[in-house]
């Protein structure tokens, strides 16, 4: 296990040099740098050499990347140009939201999507099985946004049962900040649930037909146990897989949903600062994104032990 956690750790670092490389030279390779957002369009060309000066932004690209690919390693992702604050605490100041955002969102995908395909499967070839796959294709079909915005005409402007937008923070109260995120949680979150119905129902037909699930309905015991703790418990290793998957993506559409509610998040953050040129926060914000893709593959990867004991790691 400790040999397997170190060549995981080793392909994450790996990873993460991948995706440090590819996002800083695209960032660059937009027309257009901070200098112009900071100092508009009257500035002088002298002022404009002397605030790339100050930035290292007159020193060659690869002297730029190992400069700031050695701070990432040693866990500095540098300072953001606009706001002059280290990029960590930037993403910091705009964590709940986007943390709390995230977090209600898989657990939308995650409790409707197994509770939907668990229904589709023990109902499989009935009129439900069919409902149920016809709701998957619209979460599948709707974009994100066209499905936030459907909800704010519907549930804040005609019904005005919920705030159109914004966020409410946790000191404010447990109930406020719910209020505030149904609706983007369940925007965000369908389209995964989908994707996760379907991988369910699938495993779930196929370890229905298997001979143990036949066995344990032939010892007479209760339906609801043979599906829930012996068909399912073996059907869940793809939909795990799909479950990590769907977190990651999670984690990146924040920036749409952030954007439709108004809720100021990393997303948010993410917008404005392709907007300033702050390549600092955009490098930092991706990275941040790939380190937490990678970690949720490998806490997926080792929730293998604990559902199928043959599962070992070496």
């Amino acid at each position: 296990m400790t040999a397997y956690l170190l060549r995981r750790f080793l392909s994450m670092l790996a990873t993460m040099l991948v995706v440090g490389i590819v996002v800083f030279f695209v960032i660059r390779s937009v027309p257009g740098d901070v200098t112009s957002a900071l100092l508009g369009q009257d500035a002088t060309p002298q002022q404009i050499e002397d605030l790339r000066r100050r930035l290292n932004l007159d020193q060659p690209w690869p002297a730029q990347f190992a400069a700031w690919f050695g701070g990432v390693v040693r866990g500095d992702l540098g300072n953001s140009t606009y706001m002059r604050i280290p990029v960590l605490q930037a993403l910091a100041q705009r964590l709940e939201p986007t943390a709390m955002l995230a977090l209600a969102a898989t657990l939308v995908a995650v409790t409707l999507g197994i509770g939907l395909g668990v229904i589709a499967a023990v109902r499989h070839g009935t009129v439900t099985d069919y409902a149920v796959m016809v709701v998957a294709m619209l979460g599948l079909s709707l974009p994100t946004f066209w499905l936030g915005l459907l909800m704010i005409m519907l549930f804040a402007v005609t019904l005005q049962w919920l705030p159109a937008a914004g966020y409410g923070a946790l000191s404010d109260g447990v109930g406020r900040t719910v209020r505030y995120l149904v609706m983007p949680a369940v925007a965000l979150g369908f389209s995964q649930a989908a994707v996760i119905a379907r991988m369910t129902r699938a495993s779930l037909l196929d370890a229905l037909g298997e001979d143990f699930v036949r066995t344990a309905k032939s010892k007479g015991l209760p339906p609801a146990r043979v599906v829930l703790r012996h068909a399912l418990r073996n059907a869940l290793l793809p939909v795990l897989t799909v479950i990590g998957l769907s977190i990651a993506t999670l984690a990146g559409g924040v920036v749409v949903t952030e954007t439709v509610f108004n809720i100021p998040g990393a997303g948010r953050l993410v917008i404005e600062s392709v907007q300033r040129r702050d390549y600092p926060v955009l490098q930092g914000a991706v990275i941040a994104v790939a380190a937490v893709y990678a970690l949720i593959n490998l806490l997926v990867d080792l929730s293998y032990l604990a559902l199928d004991p043959r599962v070992r790691y070496s």
